[in-house]
C-alpha cells in the first residue's frame, strides 16, 4: 500500500493541474479553493445502522456519519497546516475550510443474521481504502462467498471516487508556491492518512 501511494504521489507531483487566474504580473491565486478527487480512507466513511446484525461493516470505519466527517475534516485541516508550515507559511493567518460529505459504505453480508432484503450492491477495499463499487448482483451472496470475493454471479465493478474541497481565505500566492503546497498536501494525505488520489488536485481562485 505504501509503494502504491508513493508511485501515485510521484506521478501527481510531477504535473499538478491548476486553473489559475492570470494577471499582468503573472499567475496568482486569491482566496484559492483546492478540489481533490480520490479513493477515500475507511475512517472517512460509516456503515449502515444494521451493519452489526448482518456484518456488512468494514473494520476501520467510523460509527456515524458525524464522526466520519469529523475524521476527514481533522485529517485534511492537519495536512493543510503541515503543507503550509513545510513551505514557510503560517496557517494561522488564513481561514482554512475543508468540505467533504462522508459516504455510507457497506460490504456484502459476511455472516450473522441473513438480511430480510437481499444486499445486492456493496463496496470493495484495498487495505483501508475504498476503491470499488460493486453492483448488478441478482442474488444474495453467502458469507463465505463474500469473504472470499467469489460471488458466483456476474457483477459490475466501477471505481469509487469521492471529492473534497479546501477553501483558503486570506491567501494570495503565486502558482509556483501553490504547487509546492499542493505537493506537500498530497504527500501528507497519501502517506499519513492513506488517501489515494485518482487525479491531480485543481486550484481555482
Amino acid at each position: 500500500m505504501l509503494l502504491i501511494n508513493l508511485i501515485i504521489f510521484l506521478l501527481l507531483s510531477q504535473n499538478t493541474l491548476e486553473c489559475p487566474t492570470t494577471t499582468g504580473g503573472g499567475v496568482t491565486y486569491n482566496n484559492p479553493t483546492i478540489t481533490m478527487r480520490f479513493n477515500t480512507p475507511l475512517s472517512w466513511t460509516y456503515p449502515p445502522t444494521d451493519s452489526t446484525t448482518y456484518i456488512t461493516y468494514f473494520l476501520g470505519q467510523a460509527i456515524t456519519q458525524t464522526q466520519a466527517n469529523l475524521n476527514a475534516m481533522n485529517d485534511i485541516t492537519f495536512a493543510v497546516n503541515q503543507a503550509f508550515q513545510t513551505n514557510g507559511y503560517n496557517p494561522a493567518l488564513y481561514t482554512i475550510t475543508p468540505t467533504y460529505t462522508a459516504p455510507m459504505i457497506n460490504d456484502c453480508p459476511k455472516g450473522g443474521t441473513a438480511p430480510t432484503t437481499p444486499v445486492l450492491e456493496w463496496y470493495e477495499t484495498q487495505g483501508e481504502i475504498v476503491t470499488t463499487h460493486v453492483t448488478g448482483a441478482t442474488n444474495q451472496v453467502t458469507g463465505t462467498a463474500c469473504i472470499n470475493r467469489q460471488y458466483n454471479q456476474v457483477v459490475q465493478r466501477t471505481d469509487y471516487i469521492v471529492e473534497a474541497t479546501i477553501s483558503i481565505q486570506g491567501l494570495t500566492i503565486g502558482s509556483t508556491q501553490m504547487t509546492q503546497i499542493i505537493n506537500a498536501l498530497i504527500a501528507q494525505l497519501s502517506f499519513a492518512k492513506g488517501v489515494r488520489f485518482t487525479e491531480n488536485p485543481t486550484v481555482n481562485g
